[in-house]
């Protein structure tokens, strides 16, 4: 599959940068980066590195894998990369009609995250938060899994804490708990409640 030279050009610049070429010039028209909301603070912070040291700008735009996804197979768009914690999705969705290659660089990990000052955060323990969740005394934040991939793969996660905890019906008693009315549409978001 070709590479448009304007994505090959984008690779090209960002290794410069990285190994601190200072004389690339910067490219007149922005470069177009996708990426899933989990990234978008360290993903910035190194878009903003590589246009200061005479890279590229870059405009970036923030949306859930399936958001991507539709972006590019839908409406015809065409980023000059894809940055996303769904790997599998993305992959098995825009490669290799879409997108010549991926790399894996960094990972996720699923946390109950409580605030500080919450009202149940001196109660809750390792040992007791799936009776807590239980009792209906506990809601629960989770992102949309219509839009993000931590979305669904939460739900995993809670289908395997019954399991492994051995507590029939623990995946329905979180979900009872998790409202829509408090499901955000990525992790960003998420951590700004807590």
């Amino acid at each position: 599959m070709h590479i448009p030279q304007r994505r090959a050009l984008f690779f090209v610049l960002t290794i410069c940068s990285v190994i601190g070429c200072r004389n690339t010039p910067q490219t007149a028209t922005p470069l177009t980066v996708f990426a899933g909301g989990s990234l978008v603070r360290p993903l910035r912070a190194a878009l903003d590195s590589i246009a200061a040291s005479g890279g590229p700008t870059v405009q970036l735009e923030i949306m859930g894998s399936r958001e991507i996804i539709r972006a590019v197979t839908s409406l015809g768009r065409s980023p000059d990369l894809i940055v996303t914690a769904d790997a599998d999705v993305i992959e098995s969705a825009l490669i290799p009609a879409y997108v010549a290659a991926s790399e894996t660089f960094a990972r996720n990990r699923i946390v109950l995250a409580l605030a500080p000052r919450g009202r149940l955060s001196d109660s809750v323990t390792v040992g007791n938060w799936a009776e807590i969740v239980a009792s209906g005394r506990l809601r629960i934040a989770r992102a949309d899994p219509a839009r993000a991939p931590l979305g669904y793969r939460t739900a995993i996660v809670w289908k395997l804490a019954e399991l492994s905890m051995q507590r029939p019906g623990l995946a329905a008693q979180l979900a009872l708990a998790s409202p829509e009315a408090i499901m955000r549409g990525n992790e960003a978001d998420l951590a700004a409640l807590v």
